[in-house]
């Protein structure tokens, strides 16, 4: 294995094991979701913090996963034009569209750790009434872009591999 592929496998590995560990974020929102209804509508007893605790959670779930997202291939394609070439010709036009892909994530990258760095700096809590700190989930932002950008080199390492050999 050269050192490109151990690389990639590395990454591949992270970005598995954070997916399925923050995959469990879901369940919690599941639950605190589930809990608000039978207490805003049952009871008539809306909580204070299950709206932004749900949003917290979806937002673990969401950037904490992308990149396991896009290891297995999940997001968006455009698969309408891509399954008329052959697997060869889709991954070499999936190549071509990849500085695209680092672009947006670079700016993502760039634009979030600003805004966590911001809210850290200032310690910065909901003006709502339960005032949670947002700082943590804030910095979250950074985190996932920076392992989708991993995870995009990664992908792009396999892909050249594809091409070159024709196998997965």
């Amino acid at each position: 294995m050269d050192i490109f592929s151990r690389f990639a496998w590395i990454i591949d590995r992270i970005s598995e094991w954070m997916g399925k560990f923050f995959s469990v974020s879901i369940y919690a929102l599941m639950l605190i979701v589930s809990y608000e209804v039978v207490m805003r509508y049952v009871f008539n007893a809306p909580t204070r913090w299950a709206h932004e605790s749900s949003g917290f959670l979806l937002t673990i779930a969401v950037l904490m996963g992308m990149a396991n997202t896009h290891r297995l291939r999940g997001h968006i394609n455009v698969d309408v034009l891509l399954s008329r070439f052959s697997p060869r010709t889709a991954t070499i036009i999936g190549l071509v569209t990849v500085p695209l892909f680092f672009f947006f994530c670079v700016v993502m990258l760039l634009k979030t750790w600003d805004f966590a760095t911001l809210s850290l700096s200032r310690l910065q809590h909901s003006d709502t009434t339960w005032a949670p700190p947002l700082y943590p989930f804030k910095l979250l932002m950074p985190i996932g872009f920076s392992m989708l950008i991993l995870q995009g080199i990664s992908n792009v390492i396999h892909d050249i591999k594809k091409i070159r050999t024709g196998k997965e």
